[in-house]
């Protein structure tokens, strides 16, 4: 092994400029609780009050994740990666999660081709408008 060894993905071999992280699905994290400046639990962390997002769809109370479509790695943003993980799906080259796949359906019609993969990076090329639509998963 070479000394840049740290810094190759093992999904793609994509190289990176800082060692890479693997995080598989038996790790997780803990995420930080938002408060505000009461020190009382930020809107939409209380399980009774439901989340509304600016569309006015509501998510399930609970543990709530929000993603917007395209968001294909679930970071928070659409990145060129996206495009290229959603590209590698559509080609067979690539398992996702069903989570992952209605993410990267950016047209939303039940099936993942290049064109959405295309969409998807027009979208992080700032192209074309970024999606209003969000995706809430409980735990």
């Amino acid at each position: 092994m070479d000394e840049n060894s740290d810094n190759l993905c093992d999904l793609c071999g994509y190289e990176a400029s800082a060692p890479v992280t693997p995080v598989g699905p038996d790790e997780t994290t803990e995420p930080a609780q938002p408060v505000d400046p009461e020190g009382t639990a930020a809107p939409g962390t209380d399980p009774v009050e439901p989340i509304t997002d600016e569309a006015g769809t509501t998510a399930p109370a609970g543990e709530t994740k929000e993603f917007t479509l395209g968001d294909v790695d679930m970071d928070g943003k659409i990145k060129a990666i996206d495009a290229r993980i959603a590209l590698r799906a559509s080609a067979r080259l690539e398992q996702l999660t069903d989570i992952q796949l209605v993410l990267a359906d950016i047209d939303e019609n039940g099936k993942l081709k290049a064109g959405d993969a295309r969409s998807i990076l027009r979208i992080a090329a700032r192209l074309d408008p970024k999606p209003v639509k969000v995706v809430y998963v409980t735990e």
